[in-house]
């Protein structure tokens, strides 16, 4: 799951909802953990865009929970000396139309 180029970013509606309180909570608390979240999310989103990173653990075919071969996944922590506590899933998707970037 390489690309040079970066990924064309698409969001979807729970993304974008779970966003929005997590940037609601963040901005409640400034520098709390939900600001630290938020923070690492966008260095995620902005890192896959750009084609620096290709997430963290790539995920697989699991019986009864489907194949997931073509995702990867990203783990954050809203605390940097616990363990993560959230992940950020990518799933490629080829080009919109012929030619163009990896999405």
């Amino acid at each position: 799951m390489t690309s040079a180029a970066g990924y064309e970013l698409i969001i979807n509606e729970g993304f974008a909802m779970d966003y929005r309180r997590l940037t609601a909570a963040a901005g409640r608390n400034p520098r709390g953990p939900e600001d630290y979240v938020r923070r690492q999310v966008l260095r995620e989103m902005q890192e896959f865009a750009a084609g620096s990173s290709e997430g963290r653990h790539a995920l697989g075919y699991e019986s009864g929970k489907g194949d997931l071969r073509d995702c990867v996944t990203a783990y954050l922590q809203s605390d940097p000396q616990a363990k993560a506590d959230y992940r950020l899933t990518f799933r490629e998707m080829p080009p919109a139309a012929p030619g163009g970037g990896v999405r």
